[in-house]
């Protein structure tokens, strides 16, 4: 057992060890409950464990990330905005371009 002390936000730090036997992560959910006068924390698993691989997304989302990623390497963005309107009036602005 470890001793960790409540933050003024109630917020504890689960001990190292504690979080590794539970398999988790950085932004991992977990189910914090009472069961007679202790805290039961319990890992939660709010999505489905599947591996994330490139292959779930096809070839041509495939080949579409690449010319993205590349784009943006190049400095191929535009931004930033400082409202939905001046997003808008970019937009607009291309779309005036193209005809």
């Amino acid at each position: 057992m470890a001793l960790v002390r409540v933050g003024t936000k109630h917020q504890v730090v689960i001990p190292k060890d504690v979080f590794s036997k539970l398999g988790l992560a950085a932004g991992d959910y977990v189910d914090v409950s009472v069961r007679k006068n202790e805290a039961v924390i319990k890992r939660n698993k709010i999505v489905d464990d599947f591996p994330v691989t490139d292959e779930a997304i096809g070839p041509k989302m495939r080949a579409s990330l690449r010319r993205s990623r590349k784009e943006v390497a190049q400095g191929k963005v535009h931004g930033p905005y400082r409202s939905a309107e001046e997003v808008q009036a970019f937009l607009d602005g291309l779309k005036k371009k193209r005809r």
